[in-house]
C-alpha cells in the first residue's frame, strides 16, 4: 500500500496560513512539529521567527528587568540551549517590560549576571534583523541605567539593522557612533551630547549610520519637541547619522486633540 504525502511546497503554503501569534494557530503549529522532521523544521521556523520576551520588575532599589515568576525569558533561554538549531530561525526579538501601577522613574537594569536576557542576546542569533525594547510606560531614561547594561545593549545593537528603542527616553546621539549596520530606527527622542570641536576632525571620522527609515517622537508630548531633536541630532556636520538614504520619516507624539 503506497503512502500518501504532500510536496514540501504545499506543506509550506498550508502552514503559511497559520498565525503563530494566535493561541489556536500556535498550538496547531506545535502539534505539526511532532509529526516528522520536515514539519518540525517548518513549524519551528514560524513559531520562533518572531520572539516576544516579557519581564516584570522588582521595586527594591528601583530595579527593572528581572526573571520574575511571570516572565518567559528563562524558558526561552532553556529552549535555545537545549535545541541550538532554533537560534537560526529567530529574526525578530522584542523585550517587553511589564510595569503594573508604576508611574515614577526607575532604573532599567538587572542586578544578576544570570539574568536570562543577557544569556539570550549573547547567543549567536545569526539571522536576527530586528530588536525592540518596549513598555506601556515611558519611565525609563537611558542615562539612569547601570553602566554594564548600557554597554551590553550598545554592543548588541551593533549587530542589528532594525532598532526600536521606544522604551527609553533621552537616548544620547553619541550612542550611535560606530553602529554602522543600523538602517531602521524608532526612538522616543535623542539628546545632543556630542561636543563639537573644529580643531579635532579625528573624533568624527567614524562611518555614519545610513538610515533608511526613522520614526522619532514616540511618547513625546508635542510635535515641537520631535522637530527640535531632529534638527540638533540629524542636521549638523558632526551628526552620527547619514540621512541621504532615508526613504521613510515619521515624527510622532502622544498629544491628543
Amino acid at each position: 500500500m503506497s503512502s500518501l504525502f504532500l510536496a514540501n511546497e504545499l506543506l509550506d503554503m498550508i502552514l503559511g496560513n497559520l498565525n503563530p501569534n494566535l493561541p489556536g494557530d500556535r498550538k496547531a503549529l506545535l502539534s505539526c512539529a511532532l509529526v516528522n522532521n520536515t514539519l518540525r523544521i517548518m513549524s519551528q521556523q514560524r513559531v520562533f521567527r518572531r520572539v516576544r520576551i516579557t519581564y516584570g520588575t522588582v521595586y527594591k532599589v528601583g530595579v527593572a528587568f528581572t526573571d520574575s515568576d511571570d516572565t518567559n525569558g528563562p524558558r526561552f533561554l532553556d529552549i535555545i540551549n537545549t535545541n541550538p538549531a532554533i537560534k537560526q530561525y529567530v529574526e525578530e526579538v522584542t523585550v517587553q517590560v511589564i510595569l503594573p501601577g508604576v508611574s515614577s522613574k526607575i532604573l532599567a537594569c538587572s542586578d544578576r549576571v544570570t539574568f536570562s536576557m543577557y544569556g539570550i542576546l549573547s547567543c549567536q542569533l545569526r539571522r536576527l534583523r530586528k530588536f525592540s525594547m518596549v513598555s506601556s510606560s515611558n519611565i525609563f531614561t537611558w542615562c539612569e541605567m547601570d553602566q554594564n547594561t548600557r554597554l551590553f545593549l550598545r554592543d548588541f545593537i551593533a549587530q542589528v539593522q532594525h532598532i526600536d528603542f521606544t522604551l527609553f527616553q533621552d537616548l544620547p546621539a553619541s550612542l550611535f557612533w560606530t553602529l554602522k549596520r543600523i538602517r531602521h530606527l524608532r526612538v522616543q527622542n535623542l539628546y545632543w551630547d556630542v561636543i563639537e570641536n573644529e580643531d579635532d576632525d579625528q573624533e568624527y571620522s567614524f562611518p555614519r549610520v545610513k538610515l533608511e527609515s526613522l520614526d522619532i517622537g514616540f511618547g513625546m508630548s508635542s510635535m515641537e519637541e520631535s522637530f527640535e531633536d531632529a534638527t540638533e541630532c540629524f542636521f549638523t556636520s558632526c551628526s552620527p547619522f547619514d540621512l541621504s538614504h532615508l526613504r521613510s520619516l515619521t515624527f510622532s507624539c502622544s498629544h491628543r486633540l
